[in-house]
């Protein structure tokens, strides 16, 4: 387990702020544990549409499904549940493109955007190397009860929205048709992410990492498929670029899994563009 480490001579903490106690810190050390509903659609690109977006030595994988547009609402708490007792910091809302690639022969996801309504999350995914940005996102509220909830059945639809700046970033709809037959392709592929150093100090040049979540406890429920609709905006620069050519199946989840840390995969070297 990782502990909150000294920052100097009186000032402890995970993360910012640091305090006397390391109390203060916006985030709790790993392990992290996550449980969630999500609603996907996957889809196809063509991989020269993807390959811009990976790092160096990693592949666009030319087979599709090759990209997921995914929602999802998660509560998330460490390793000694007191997050829970904060829901305004421990529950998010999230939107996540994933794209499908390898590394030195392995397989993996990418994600090249990430949008979610949580201060903690952004920090939590800048730790991992996630490109997390603050946004507006919702997604439909699965209660088990009354005529304004589904429950997870044929016909049932589930619904997401993304916007940022005031700006249109994705709209998913998801009618489910049956209980599915298979997981979504990219929910069982490690991330690649890219740690980001980037420059402060005069001197200083940015550095990238390749690195990977070590992830355990990983469960999936009630997973349902069906017919998807996916529209992406153009909240920033390049998002457009990932626009499907082809929509694929949608997907509907209850999903768990315990972040324990991170690995190495690879250092990027040095990015003189800062």
């Amino acid at each position: 387990m990782i502990e909150h480490v000294p920052a100097g001579d009186s000032q402890y903490g995970y993360a910012y702020p640091l305090s006397p106690t390391g109390k203060a810190s916006l985030l709790s050390p790993p392990p992290w544990h996550f449980s969630g509903l999500v609603a996907l659609a996957e889809y196809v690109l063509d991989p020269e549409q993807i390959q811009p977006f990976l790092p160096p030595g990693a592949v666009a994988t030319a087979a599709g499904p090759n990209a997921a547009a995914v929602f999802s609402r998660w509560q998330c708490t460490a390793a000694d549940g007191v997050d829970l007792a904060r829901p305004s910091s421990s529950s998010f809302t999230e939107f996540q493109i994933l794209l499908a690639c390898s590394y030195q022969g392995q397989e993996y996801a990418r994600c090249p955007f990430a949008w979610v309504d949580s201060a903690v999350s952004m920090a939590r995914g800048w730790i991992q190397g996630m490109p997390k940005k603050i946004g507006d996102v919702a997604m439909t509220h699965e209660l088990g009860i009354g005529k304004a909830s589904p429950r997870r059945e044929a016909s049932d639809t589930y619904y997401g929205s993304a916007a940022a700046d005031h700006r249109h970033v994705a709209h998913l709809e998801v009618s489910l048709t049956r209980a599915a037959t298979r997981l979504p392709v990219l929910f069982e592929r490690p991330m690649l992410h890219s740690l980001v150093h980037s420059p402060w100090l005069p001197g200083e040049q940015r550095r990238t990492e390749l690195v990977s979540s070590v992830v355990e406890d990983v469960a999936f429920d009630d997973v349902w498929s069906g017919a998807a609709a996916f529209e992406l905006g153009d909240a920033i620069p390049d998002l457009g670029l990932l626009r499907p050519l082809e929509i694929g199946d949608g997907f509907v989840f209850s999903y768990g899994e315990t972040l324990s840390g991170g690995r190495s995969i690879a250092d990027s070297g040095v990015n003189r563009k800062g």
